[in-house]
């Protein structure tokens, strides 16, 4: 048996052939032929977008960054308390948000594996609050894998929930 690939003139056929033996001599061949030019027009099609998407992931994970960086500044350079607390609540909003993008952009799937954006939106708020030895966080159950268009609203709500309960359950 043969198998080859023939290139030629932009197109592209599979070409395979199944010796006819009879009694252990050759007595003729049987030659198929496919034209996969399609195909693989389709394959190199879907590597460009792949690479395309994951180009748009990266430049879209920089500008939140971006983003973020001049919320921050802005907000070291405020006086007014309430004006930076707003301003610090959006980067935090933000941190969210490309949380869930990062997760997508690193999945194979079109879902988010939410667990683990869960679990790192409950990291990130707990190293960032002063009276960390006074809490403690456990999550039972598991979410699984979630639609963008459900986990990215979904993690913007979850980090207000984190940061009020922060910020409002531990006064005593």
């Amino acid at each position: 048996m043969m198998n080859q690939q023939i290139e030629n003139n932009g197109g592209t056929i599979d070409l395979m052939v199944l010796p006819l033996l009879a009694a252990g001599d050759r007595i003729g061949a049987i030659v198929l032929l496919q034209n996969v030019t399609e195909l693989r027009r389709r394959e190199r099609e879907l590597v460009t977008k792949d690479a395309t998407i994951r180009e748009i992931h990266h430049r879209v994970k920089n500008n939140l960054q971006t983003v973020s960086a001049l919320l921050r500044l802005q907000a070291r350079r405020i006086e007014d308390p309430s004006a930076a607390q707003a301003l610090n609540e959006a980067v935090r909003r933000i941190a969210s948000i490309a949380l869930v993008h990062e997760t997508l952009s690193n999945s194979p799937d079109a879902s988010v594996e939410f667990d683990d954006v869960l679990d790192r939106l409950v990291s990130h708020a707990v190293e960032l609050t002063p009276r960390l030895s006074e809490i403690t966080i456990t999550r039972e159950g598991g979410i699984g894998l979630l639609d963008p268009k459900i986990a990215t609203p979904l993690a913007l709500v979850i980090t207000e929930l984190i940061y009020n309960a922060l910020e409002h359950g531990l006064e005593f």
